[in-house]
């Protein structure tokens, strides 16, 4: 292979609705290599209408032709020619549904997952928590290993929270009203496991499980490319994130399902032999519904905030060709973020490169706490890099499907759209309109 600079670089941000997929071309002179970032929705597009239908199935096939065949651009003669061309990497920046869904190959083993397998890439990049070797990882002090296994363990259980919130809704879906039981529906189905992805991402290729200041793995895939990896950090590197996540919602957690799981019948029932009241007594309808009420609301806060602690093992990536810098931060939020932006010791140095980010994939689908506003701020105000490239934002995304207007959660959330088009040239996946746009293509020369 070629170890020339790439000449040009070619994003593809894909219309999956509430979800992300990007791949990356890069186009060197006798070759393209290719990297996909992410694949997967949680809810398809608002305007695909019938064009919905089989969407991910066309998505696949497209990044198995771009992959297999070039990028041929727009350049004169480039129809009739053939590049060798390849997908080189696969990075799924953490395991919620609208970012792996795509990786499963069904059933039937023919599905999308196997699509992007068939390209047979060199390397999946994944966040260290990912690693099944995490939990028996012993370095470090006992009190450090002591929260990294106890950490571990509540990600790997929030897939049986999801699970038992989508069995209760199956159950009974009008026991929460129809609010809440769509935000439950919605945050549990994300949080499943998808074991089909993820055992089709370990096998594919060789796996690689990053942690901030770690090496990606791509600087032998891509010649004339810099990479840097920002996040997650290991508790090691930020033991206050460690201290947030694992005080009282560690305990509630393991308390809220062993309690929901009694109530779904796991386990047997007190009292079987004696009768029961087929309704409440009159007596306690009044208590028995404020006492639904306050399940209800704190189900929702429980499942949101182990929905966060998910998005906070992203993978933040920075790379670095040409004149070009791109970030692409997952589902990544403040808790994550901060390591890099405040505590590290070389944080300045990289404040002074995230300055110079000319591409942007927005954080959680322009969500309220996805941008931090000092990294907006690092991206657009006075201190940006001087005479650089205007800065170009990747918004993949669909309205109305998470959060509320009323009460300032909605996403993407709208003074956050309002500065993206403000202050940078933004490419929305909620702009591809026709059933044949699949995707964004944003060429860039280098």
């Amino acid at each position: 292979m070629s170890s020339s600079k790439p000449t040009r670089l070619v994003l593809r941000l894909y219309k999956v609705g509430f979800g992300d997929c990007i791949l990356l071309s890069f186009v060197y002179p006798k070759e393209q290599r290719h990297v996909l970032i992410d694949f997967g929705t949680s809810a398809l597009p608002l305007n695909g209408g019938a064009g919905n239908k089989g969407l991910m199935a066309r998505i696949a096939a497209d990044i198995r032709a771009v992959c297999e065949q070039g990028d041929r651009g727009e350049e004169p003669g480039s129809a009739g020619s053939t590049p060798k061309s390849k997908l080189l990497a696969v990075v799924a920046s953490h395991r919620h549904t609208d970012h792996v869904s795509g990786f499963d190959p069904g059933d039937s083993g023919k599905g999308t997952g196997a699509v992007i397998a068939s390209c047979k890439p060199s390397l999946v990049i994944q966040p260290w928590t990912e690693d099944p070797a995490a939990p028996t990882a012993s370095k470090g002090p006992p009190g450090l290993v002591a929260r990294r296994r106890t950490y571990l363990s509540v990600l790997r259980d929030i897939h049986s929270l999801a699970a038992t919130v989508g069995e209760e809704l199956r159950r009974d879906p009008l026991r929460y009203g129809e609010r809440f039981a769509g935000q439950l529906g919605f945050l549990g189905e994300t949080n499943l496991k998808n074991d089909g992805a993820v055992r089709n991402l370990m096998g594919m290729a060789k796996n690689r499980y990053v942690r901030y200041g770690s090496a990606s793995g791509l600087q032998t895939l891509l010649p004339g490319v810099k990479t840097w990896v920002l996040g997650p950090p290991t508790l090691a590197q930020a033991p206050g994130v460690s201290e947030e996540r694992d005080e009282d919602p560690n305990e509630y957690w393991h308390l809220q399902v062993g309690a929901m799981r009694f109530e779904l019948g796991s386990a047997p029932a007190p009292f079987a032999r004696f009768a029961t009241y087929r309704d409440s007594p009159p007596h306690t309808r009044w208590f028995l519904r404020r006492l639904e009420s306050v399940r209800r609301r704190e189900l929702l806060q429980l499942v949101r905030l182990l929905d966060e602690v998910l998005n906070n093992t992203s993978v933040i990536l920075l790379l670095e060709v040409g004149k070009h810098r791109l970030l692409f931060p997952g589902d990544a939020q403040l808790e994550n973020w901060s390591h890099a932006l405040f505590q590290a010791p070389d944080r300045n140095e990289l404040r002074e490169l995230l300055r110079g980010v000319t591409i942007y994939k927005v954080g959680h689908h322009g969500s309220l706490n996805g941008t931090p506003k000092t990294l907006w701020g690092l991206m657009t105000g006075a201190g940006r890099a001087a005479g650089g490239e205007p800065l170009q934002t990747l918004l993949s995304t669909r309205k109305g499907k998470h959060g509320k207007v009323e009460n300032g959660t909605e996403v993407p959330r709208r003074p956050l759209v309002s500065a993206l088009e403000a202050k940078s040239n933004l490419w929305s996946t909620e702009d591809l309109k026709g059933a044949n746009e699949l995707c964004h293509r944003i060429e860039l020369k280098l």
